[in-house]
């Protein structure tokens, strides 16, 4: 399904995560997970851990705007 190994898909909404978790069992999709979070905290990554970022109609979102932005994907992406 996907080139890579795991796959992290991080949404503020309980009942979003819930459905997307659900369709993953229904489908038998195990390299993707979900988790419920904030765009302008990504502390449950590991700095350098992630390959790729994919954002989707972030930008009104946050309380502070531009928390979620740079700061916090640049620490979270592996270099190279």
């Amino acid at each position: 399904m996907t080139p890579f190994k795991r796959v992290i898909g991080i949404d503020p909404s309980e009942k979003m995560v819930e459905q997307a978790r659900l369709a993953l069992l229904q489908n038998g999709v195990d390299q993707i997970e979900f988790a419920q979070g904030s765009a302008e905290d990504l502390s449950m990554l590991q700095d350098s851990s992630v390959d790729l970022v994919v954002s989707g109609s972030v930008s009104p979102i946050p309380e502070r705007p531009g928390e979620c932005s740079r700061y916090n994907v640049q620490h979270k992406l592996r270099i190279g």
